[in-house]
């Protein structure tokens, strides 16, 4: 499951198990995109070293404003989750299920704040 488990874990409330999951996952990852994504959902203040980062590919962009999308929505910030689900569709890469799911999501977060 990598990120996503504690992602889920964090927008269901299980705060504690999420950041547990999260640390583990950061500290067994060897791929460094994933590396500097999880270390900034455990440490906001790396958030916009690694957005700045995300721009150099379009896949980087899909994801990281995913995670983040989905971390902020499970903290209870749905500006927040609403803008970075905004910044990964920029990626314009539709033919990835990361994509349909920030589209997805950004709707429905959409309609809650309507």
């Amino acid at each position: 499951m990598g990120l996503l488990e504690p992602e889920i874990l964090n927008r269901q409330g299980e705060t504690a198990q999420a950041h547990d999951r999260l640390k583990a996952f950061h500290e067994r990852i060897a791929d460094p995109w994933y590396r500097a994504l999880s270390g900034c959902l455990l440490d906001p203040e790396l958030q916009v070293a690694v957005t700045a980062k995300a721009g150099d590919s379009p896949e980087n962009l899909l994801t990281g404003h995913t995670a983040l999308g989905l971390w902020a929505e499970g903290s209870g910030d749905v500006a927040g989750a609403i803008r970075h689900y905004r910044e990964a569709l920029m990626s314009y890469m539709d033919h990835r299920i990361e994509y349909d799911f920030a589209l997805g999501r950004m709707k429905r977060l959409r309609q809650t704040v309507e």
